[in-house]
């Protein structure tokens, strides 16, 4: 009877030293909270120029009304007759970013169509969008280029949420 009482105690003290084991590691991580609060809010500071960048190039969903014009824009400066349309219904996913798939025309020289990609992407870029095919076939006496591509999106702005009159795109 003694040892069993004895491996009962040992028991009870393994079970309690567990238990005071957890309680140790969940004070230390309390006691480290400010230092942990502080690091969070220096990386804030440096996230917060990057936030803002990438907000400025994920517009809200309805923001892409204005897309068309900005590719006209475009392609007028480098003497390109276009066509711009949307291809489908842009679609989003709760926790992701929101893409509507376009499709472009142009016809015009074969550098300028080359250039009004490169100003798309890289040179004057106003909303982040994936190119997923790019052709130019020579056409009479110009080039026509053919781009189909995606242009990413947040999601209907919070007015727009809560506006059920606002026409979606």
């Amino acid at each position: 009877a003694t040892r069993r009482n004895t491996v009962r105690k040992i028991s009870l003290i393994h079970v309690n030293s567990f238990k005071i084991k957890e309680k140790n590691t969940a004070i230390n991580r309390l006691s480290n909270s400010p230092d942990i609060l502080a690091n969070l809010k220096n990386q804030a500071q440096v996230v917060a120029p990057y936030e803002n960048a990438l907000k400025a190039l994920i517009p809200p969903q309805e923001s892409l009304l204005e897309v068309p014009r900005w590719i006209e824009g475009l392609a007028r400066a480098r003497n390109i007759n276009s066509t711009f349309s949307f291809q489908g219904e842009p679609s989003i996913s709760p926790g992701s970013l929101g893409v509507a798939s376009f499709y472009i025309q142009g016809y015009g020289g074969y550098q300028d169509l080359i250039r009004l990609v490169r100003d798309m992407e890289v040179n004057q870029p106003k909303y982040l969008l994936n190119i997923s095919s790019f052709s130019i076939n020579r056409h009479e006496s110009a080039y026509r280029a053919e781009i189909y591509g995606t242009i990413f999106h947040s999601g209907p702005s919070s007015s727009q949420e809560n506006n059920p009159t606002s026409t979606q795109i």
